[in-house]
Formats: C-alpha cells, sequence, structure tokens
C-alpha cells in the first residue's frame, strides 16, 4: 500500500513539473527542456538562404557558411541540422543557444564526386521557432569530365 501511495505522488508531482511550453528536442544529444515564452519567440533570419555555386567541374568540393541572426526575444536553439543527402554535410553549427540579437553560422560542405548537370542540394534546420523548419539551399551546375565548356 505505501508503494501505491508513493507511486501515486511520484506520478502527480512529475505531472505537474511538465506543466508550461517546453522545447524538449535533442540538442547535441542532450534533451533541452528551455521554457519557450510563446508570445516571444526565437526568430531565426538568415542573411541568405540559397547559395549557388555556379558551374564546376565533376568531384569538386564546394563549402559555404549559412550565416543567421536571432532577432527574436528568446533564446534560440537549433536542434537538427540535416541534409537532403550524404553528398551535402553540416560540417558545424551552434550547439549552444543562441541569445536574443545573437549570431551564428552553419558551414556546409557539397561534395560533386559522381554528379553531374544542374543540382539542387538541401540542408533542414529545425529550431525553437514557429515554424520550426527552415530549408538552405546549394545550387549550380557540375560539369562532368570531357565536356565542352560553352563560352
Amino acid at each position: 500500500m505505501k508503494k501505491l501511495v508513493l507511486g501515486s505522488i511520484v506520478l502527480a508531482t512529475l505531472g505537474f513539473m511538465g506543466c508550461g511550453e517546453k522545447n524538449s528536442d535533442m540538442v547535441d544529444g542532450k534533451l533541452s527542456t528551455e521554457i519557450v515564452d510563446p508570445k516571444n519567440p526565437p526568430v531565426i533570419e538568415f542573411k541568405d538562404t540559397t547559395y549557388n555555386f555556379g558551374t564546376i567541374s565533376q568531384g569538386e568540393i564546394v563549402s559555404y557558411t549559412f550565416y543567421f541572426k536571432n532577432t527574436g526575444r528568446s533564446s534560440l536553439v537549433l536542434t537538427d541540422v540535416r541534409p537532403s543527402c550524404g553528398c551535402t554535410v553540416p560540417k558545424s553549427w551552434p550547439r549552444e543557444p543562441v541569445a536574443p540579437d545573437g549570431e551564428g553560422k552553419i558551414e556546409v560542405t557539397f561534395d560533386s564526386a559522381g554528379k553531374q548537370g544542374k543540382v539542387t542540394k538541401s540542408i533542414r534546420v529545425v529550431a525553437n521557432t514557429k515554424p520550426t523548419t527552415h530549408i538552405l539551399r546549394l545550387e549550380g551546375e557540375i560539369k562532368a569530365p570531357g565536356s565542352k565548356e560553352e563560352g
């Protein structure tokens, strides 16, 4: 009987602790429980969301850095940065919250090996913003070995 009462108290306490809006996404392998003010959410503003790398030769590696600013009134937390395929790799992004008016960057690399023609690769950024998902793009054209350059 004591175990039943104690178990009920623990469950009730945990239930009350869950009140309020919380961000419970994973950040760098840790559970983020930062309380987000729904009236003043973080806002992520990218300097640009698309990078056109022009025309490159097959096998070249392109690197680019997307810069952003938190223009909101709460700390910004990036919970996931995921490319559309394995040829595009996010190298680094902030793992800690970005304060209001704070800035950050997302560095990505694209490997054109085995690709040709016009390509568009996307990187999905998930954050504690509204909306939660933001799309970044790398685009350009890849010339295969032996193809003639126009010009």
